[in-house]
């Protein structure tokens, strides 16, 4: 096959890139019981959004030109297609046969567990982030005067890969989204928009763990100080820290938490978990890279021009989604 494009100024094989995920396409397990697709079947249609993605097509419009004036399109499967085609299979195709591909890459292709996280358990960071969309996109709500989605992603900090998400509207419940992906055994790592009660209660219920940013103001009663372990190193950047177990006022349940405190420069942060076996340094350093599922949403929107929404449907973006991690 002589199919090749120009990605990142550098000629490279269209077909030993997509080969991995095109290898799953001949699986039944992975293909739709009925594909009622004739021109753009399921196959053909993962192939036409590898290549949308990997050769930087600006506009669906602008693929269906493309797919009528590049001869090498022949070569890798396609052939010209219609818009409203296209468009057609964003809402014919299950999420789930678009997840199915991407859960089997990551099993795949297992990437190495970092070291320093090893011996400690599996920590998933999580977050939202907001995406505009168009203004007559009413499932999007948002503002009064504009519409929005918001992607709800788990991020494997262990393997520094995303490992699940969900689109809701701008207004969607950070919460909530992450109540629908929470496993068992796993150390969730989120910032201040995560803070409840009932919610830290669902964490315990499901025997999973949390490491989470709260308000600096909620009142608590001590039920005993533990020792402030921090390496000599880093006492000059986390200071004034303490360490305690505590039962919170506002907490219905009356559950006994951790909770440490700590400045670095003006700032004091507040970290409540129920990992009762980590060292004081190790819940700070482990919420320190909480940062990083900031710096994937911003690769995400930018880097892959995740902000550019091909598909305005719920369902739609969730494919694209899949689909710019797939590549």
């Amino acid at each position: 096959m002589e199919a090749f494009i120009n990605t990142q100024k550098e000629i490279v094989w269209f077909h030993k890139i997509t080969e991995p995920v095109l290898e799953f396409l001949s699986e039944k397990t992975i293909l739709p019981e009925h594909d009622s697709g004739e021109k753009l079947f399921f196959s053909r249609f993962v192939t036409l959004l590898l290549y949308f993605y990997l050769q930087g097509v600006d506009s669906l419009r602008s693929l269906v030109t493309t797919l009528k004036t590049d001869d090498k399109v022949e070569k890798i499967g396609l052939c010209p297609i219609g818009l409203s085609t296209i468009h057609d299979a964003f809402c014919r195709y299950q999420i789930d046969l678009f997840k199915s591909i991407y859960v089997r890459l990551l099993q795949t292709f297992p990437v190495n567990n970092l070291e320093e996280f090893k011996e400690l358990g599996r920590f998933i960071l999580s977050d939202g982030s907001v995406f505009p969309m168009a203004i007559g996109d009413l499932w999007a709500e948002f503002r009064k005067n504009s519409r929005a989605l918001k992607l709800h992603l788990n991020f494997e900090l262990n393997q520094m890969i995303p490992s699940c998400f969900l689109v809701t509207s701008g207004k969607g419940d950070e919460r909530h989204a992450l109540s629908k992906m929470i496993e068992k055994a796993v150390t969730y790592i989120a910032d201040r928009g995560y803070i409840s009660f009932e919610f830290f209660k669902m964490i315990l219920d499901n025997s999973a763990f949390f490491i989470i940013r709260t308000r600096k103001n909620l009142h608590y009663q001590t039920i005993e100080k533990l020792p402030v372990q921090l390496k000599d190193s880093v006492k000059f950047i986390f200071f004034q820290a303490t360490d305690q177990l505590v039962k919170f006022d506002a907490d219905k349940y009356q559950i006994t938490y951790r909770r440490i405190a700590f400045r670095t420069r003006t700032t004091l942060f507040v970290i409540v978990t129920n990992r009762l076996d980590l060292t004081t340094y190790q819940i700070i350093r482990l919420y320190a890279f909480r940062w990083q599922i900031e710096l994937f949403f911003r690769y995400f929107k930018r880097t892959l021009n995740g902000i550019h929404i091909i598909h305005n449907s719920q369902d739609g973006v969730t494919i694209q989604f899949y689909i710019m991690l797939i590549q």
